[in-house]
């Protein structure tokens, strides 16, 4: 069981328990925000600075044109989202950071993410400026040329074509992706229209604060899913997503044949959709040829490990399954390990607590109580006639003198996954 709210002050307490229910389809379409990097002399924008973009002209505007962030926000746009939430982690310079001490030619940078663009980050190798590469894929495992370094700058983990002799430096810029994180947590506004926040780093520390954030803004009833990706170079038939919660979606693979970010991509098809329809099988029409086309056996596995698969096809790129984290054994939450399972929850709890507040101050009595429960019953027959649920219960009772008990259960509709079909020749 899950509370939401806390009965120290006059409100709303949400108790949230979980059965063998999944649900979609809802009228309202879903608000998406973005977190990603750009190189301020590109653009305009502050950093840790949310801006509601609805024009492609003004994402380049703010954001610069060919920036990582500025194509996810035109991803989602032209998916269909709007308006799109967006803002830029402040960037760090680090000067002659000292990696001497590396074992052999492979190291991790002291931070990361860092800046995806190669001329921002500079070895100095025993007293030699080497060409940096970057690459997506695990750099220990690529051998360098004369005088290169190969680099993720996802993971901050590098290669040398040599090892280090006397002495070696990097200088490099690197994003603060935490700050801007709380930043977007500190926009009451953004907050309370988001239903996805997403980032265009696949770097898993990022992911593991974007989850805890969303985690405990889930308590104050600001509901929303983080979404990730995984990162390029792990396998999909052994990758595990670190998460455990239905507020989590990672994504496999994340990014294009280009390397670029399809995260916003993702979130515009989810805003289009909102809780109309399930994602299922549902196509990105910004996205053709994805970094990696996964087989049928890697698509189970990363179904199977909680990954929402992305796939290329001769018609284009499109979502195989919709899962959440929700690890075996997490009983809380085994009702929501779909996206649109816990979006219809969502729904469900902020329809009843928007319409339970009004009531809040006045008299315990039953005639007080017998409007309260008929408010509800008729903001939830909305949901049942609009296809959402399959139907529902309300119970309004006083448990004391301040305080009244409700109860509500709902059948939410679950999402057509499979057909089989029998094909018989003959007459």
């Amino acid at each position: 069981m899950v509370r939401l709210g806390n009965d120290n002050t006059p409100g709303v307490v949400t108790d949230v328990e979980t059965a063998s229910t999944l649900g979609i389809s809802t009228d309202a379409p879903s608000d998406v925000a973005i977190i990603g990097q750009y190189d301020p002399t590109t653009g305009t924008a502050d950093p840790d600075t949310v801006y509601r973009i609805t024009r492609g002209t003004q994402a380049r505007g703010l954001f610069g044109t060919g920036e990582q962030l500025t194509q996810a926000v035109l991803d989602a746009l032209l998916e269909g989202a709007n308006p799109v939430y967006a803002l830029t982690p402040a960037r760090q310079t680090v000067q002659v950071e000292d990696q001497s001490a590396v074992s052999g030619s492979e190291g991790t940078l002291d931070n990361a993410p860092v800046s995806e663009n190669p001329a921002k980050t500079v070895f100095t190798i025993d007293g030699t400026e080497k060409t940096t590469i970057v690459t997506l894929d695990d750099p220990t495992q690529i051998t360098p040329g004369q005088d290169e370094v190969y680099l993720n700058p996802v993971t901050g983990d590098f290669q040398l074509d040599q090892s280090v002799s006397s002495s070696a430096t990097v200088d490099y810029e690197y994003f603060d992706y935490e700050g801007a994180i709380d930043a977007f947590m500190d926009d009451v506004d953004a907050v309370d229209a988001v239903d996805f926040l997403g980032t265009t780093t696949e770097n898993e520390d990022v992911a593991d604060y974007l989850v805890a954030q969303v985690v405990l803004a889930a308590k104050s009833y600001d509901f929303a899913i983080a979404v990730a990706g995984v990162p390029q170079h792990m396998d999909p038939q052994t990758y595990s997503a670190a998460h455990n919660s239905s507020r989590a979606q990672v994504v496999y693979p994340s990014r294009n044949a280009d390397g670029e970010s399809v995260v916003g991509s993702y979130l515009g098809r989810r805003a289009t959709l909102g809780i109309n329809a399930s994602p299922v099988n549902k196509r990105l029409r910004t996205q053709d040829v994805l970094y990696e086309r996964l087989s049928e056996a890697d698509q189970a596995a990363l179904i199977e490990e909680n990954v929402v698969p992305l796939t290329s096809e001769r018609r284009g790129s499109k979502i195989v399954d919709d899962p959440t984290c929700v690890s075996d054994g997490n009983n809380e939450e085994a009702a929501f390990d779909y996206g649109l399972a816990r979006l219809i929850m969502d729904a469900v709890i902020e329809t009843i607590r928007d319409n339970e507040e009004p009531f809040i101050g006045k008299f315990n009595n039953p005639k007080v109580l017998k409007r309260m429960q008929n408010v509800l019953e008729g903001r939830l027959g909305f949901l049942l006639s609009s296809g959402a649920i399959l139907s529902y219960e309300v119970y309004v009772e006083k448990r004391d003198k301040d305080t009244a008990d409700v109860e509500v259960g709902v059948t939410p509709v679950a999402p057509l996954r499979n057909i089989y079909n029998t094909v018989t020749a003959g007459q």
